[in-house]
């Protein structure tokens, strides 16, 4: 396609982005001083009813203290700045480099907090202590505001980037895609996957449906974000947790065939971290209820996916060769890991995202072909996904 129509309509987002950029560094910048501010009332009430201990275990129990915050500080880094530090498609910072960079904010967050606690908050209990521990909060919540204030900018120009590229896309290439910007897969198509088995759904919120028709089939995709609420009992009490079941581009498609079981391809995490031997031996481990490890012959595949299904026979007619290559090629083509299920007639694909795979990168300048072809790709892929997997080829006949 010609994406010069696109990113003529761009000129006037690229006039806001360097500003864009500066207020999207303050408010990361205010969001870490907010953190820090909170493990310092943290580490100050550790001083303040710990600090005259001098027995070796007591300052053991006092160390672990200090260590469980700097894991939990060191993720909350990560994820705020993992998208940002993603800055284009030929300019990438790579996961080694972000996670050094993390490491060390961390650990000068944790000495700067552990500081400022002691000095600030890691005195004796009286009146002033407690002006400085109600200050305190007073200021962390002006910081985490502030913060919220200087982050709504880059909010509203990834908003107005999207609703401007994302339909200009979608008309543009062949086929008959219709896009929803407020539209999302539906909750019962999202749970009858069996890829994410829930005890009870807290939040199910999404955008950007793109759907259409192949053939005689019809597919439809769209960002997703799904929390699930879990509820754990322990010595007579029961807690409750909130958590992410999914985050990131779910996809469905018909499938010409009435499957009698479920079938199910993971990305082989376990054979490339572990190695092929110990991989396997994890891969055997049970998953998905009743399924069992599906061994293939093709080494390629199995190098990249675990398949587990609950008919071995009905997983390797649906799995052909020719299946298995055109599953590699996609994965190629989408540049990330995907997990797929074929159940009830349909297959459905997930694709995992902790940022949103349609903003823009912000240290690059937003009307120029390297903004826009990775979306295009993207979306592009999305749409080919029932021709690139064959699933209008009349290999079996409906039931």
């Amino acid at each position: 396609m010609d994406n010069y129509l696109i990113l003529s309509d761009l000129n006037e987002l690229e006039n806001r982005r360097k500003r864009i950029i500066a207020y999207s560094i303050a408010s990361r910048l205010v969001m870490m001083l907010t953190m820090v501010l909170f493990f310092t009332l943290f580490f100050g009430f550790i001083e303040s009813f710990m600090g005259t201990e001098n027995d070796f275990f007591f300052k053991i129990f006092k160390a672990f203290f200090y260590f469980v915050p700097g894991i939990i500080l060191f993720m909350l880094i990560f994820n705020l700045l993992e998208g940002f530090l993603k800055l284009g498609d030929n300019i990438t910072i790579s996961r080694k480099a972000k996670f050094f960079i993390v490491l060390g904010l961390t650990i000068l967050s944790i000495i700067l907090a552990g500081i400022l606690g002691k000095a600030w908050l890691g005195t004796e209990l009286d009146g002033m202590l407690f002006l400085k521990w109600f200050g305190s909060i007073f200021i962390l919540l002006i910081l985490g505001l502030l913060s919220y204030v200087l982050g709504k900018p880059e909010k509203v120009f990834t908003e107005d980037f999207k609703n401007l590229v994302i339909p200009k896309i979608v008309e543009s290439l062949p086929g008959n895609a219709v896009y929803h910007a407020k539209g999302m897969i539906k909750k019962e198509l999202f749970l009858s996957s069996e890829l994410f088995p829930a005890q009870n759904i807290h939040s199910y919120t999404g955008n950007y449906l793109i759907e259409g028709n192949y053939g005689k089939g019809e597919y439809q995709f769209s960002q997703l974000e799904v929390k699930e609420k879990r509820e754990s009992r322990s010595s007579g009490s029961t807690s409750t947790s909130v958590n992410d079941l999914f985050k990131g581009l779910f996809y469905a498609a018909d499938f010409n065939k009435h499957f009698k079981g479920i079938t199910v391809v993971l990305p082989d995490h376990p054979r490339k971290l572990f190695g092929a031997f110990l991989g396997e031996q994890i891969n055997a481990l049970p998953k998905f209820g009743n399924t069992s490890i599906v061994r293939l012959e093709n080494p390629d595949f199995e190098k990249e996916f675990a398949v587990y299904s609950n008919d071995q026979v009905e997983a390797r007619y649906i799995l052909s060769p020719a299946l298995m290559d055109r599953m590699l090629n996609l994965q190629k083509r989408l540049k990330q890991d995907f997990y797929v299920s074929f159940f009830d007639n349909k297959m459905f694909l997930a694709v995992y995202s902790q940022y949103d795979v349609y903003a823009p990168f912000l240290f690059k300048p937003v009307n120029t072909e390297d903004q826009v072809k990775p979306i295009v790709e993207l979306i592009s892929g999305l749409i080919e996904t029932a021709k690139e997997l064959d699933l209008n080829t009349r290999i079996w006949s409906k039931e």
